[in-house]
C-alpha cells in the first residue's frame, strides 16, 4: 500500500513535468501540483493560446486513472476490482488504513493462528466485493473513482469478528464491533455536520460481509 501510493505520487509528478514541457506557460507550479496531488484535488480544464483544445490537468496522474475502480470501466477492465487497493486519496487516508490494518493483523496471526494464505485471500476478495457493492450502489454508468484498501480491511474485521466469536473471546468480539461501528458511523455523522468525507460506505459494507462469510465457511 505504501509502495502503491508512492508510485501514484511519482507518476503524477512525471505526468505534470511532461505537461509543463509541452505547455511551458501552464499556470501551475511544481510545488502547487504536489500540493494538489497530496490533497486529491479534482481534475480541471485549462485553455491555452497555443492549444486548439483545452488542456486536461489531473493531479492524480495516469497510475491513478488506470488503476482506480470506476464502475463505468469495470466491466471492460475487471482488474480494477482489485488494483484500487494500491491507491489512496491523501496521506491521511493511507495512514488510517495502515493503522487499522496494523491493529487487526496481530490478533489474526497470533491469537487465532490464522494462515497467511487465508488472510491474504480474505483481504483481496473483500476489496473486490467492496468494489462490487460500489458498482451496484453507484450504477454501471458512474464515473466516480473509488480508491483505497478499506474494503479489504473491513473484510479482515469481519473475519476477526466471526473467528473471535467462535473462540468465545467476547472482549475481542466487542472490540471489533465497536471499531467497525465507529468506522461505519463516522462518515454519516460528518456528512450530517456538513463535511464531505468522500467515504464509500458501500465498499465498507461489501468488504465486511465478504470477510464474515469467509469466516463462517473456513473453520
Amino acid at each position: 500500500m505504501k509502495l502503491g501510493y508512492g508510485c501514484q505520487l511519482a507518476q503524477s509528478v512525471a505526468d505534470f513535468q511532461a505537461l509543463k514541457l509541452l505547455n511551458p506557460r501552464f499556470p501551475v507550479s511544481l510545488s502547487q501540483h504536489f500540493k494538489n496531488a497530496l490533497s486529491s484535488a479534482p481534475a480541471r480544464f485549462y485553455r491555452s493560446a497555443n492549444a486548439a483544445l483545452p488542456i486536461i490537468y489531473d493531479p492524480a496522474g495516469l497510475f491513478f486513472q488506470r488503476c482506480a475502480f470506476v464502475p463505468r470501466l469495470a466491466a471492460s477492465q475487471p482488474y480494477r476490482f482489485v488494483t484500487n487497493l494500491f491507491l489512496h486519496g491523501d496521506p491521511i487516508h493511507l495512514y488510517y488504513n495502515l493503522r487499522t490494518l496494523n491493529a487487526i493483523l496481530p490478533s489474526l496471526t497470533t491469537t487465532f493462528k490464522q494462515s497467511d494464505a487465508l488472510i491474504y485471500a480474505t483481504f483481496i476478495s473483500s476489496v473486490a466485493f467492496g468494489n462490487l457493492a460500489c458498482f451496484f450502489t453507484y450504477g454501471a454508468r458512474s464515473i466516480t473513482p473509488c480508491v483505497g484498501a478499506s474494503g479489504g480491511i473491513f473484510g479482515l474485521m469481519g473475519l476477526l469478528l466471526v473467528t473471535s466469536y467462535r473462540h468465545g473471546t467476547r472482549s475481542l468480539s466487542k472490540s471489533v464491533i465497536n471499531n467497525a461501528g465507529y468506522n461505519f458511523l463516522y462518515p454519516i455523522v460528518m456528512s450530517g455536520l456538513g463535511y464531505n468525507t468522500r467515504i464509500s460506505q458501500a465498499a465498507h459494507v461489501g468488504g465486511f460481509v465478504s470477510g464474515a462469510v469467509i469466516g463462517f465457511l473456513c473453520r
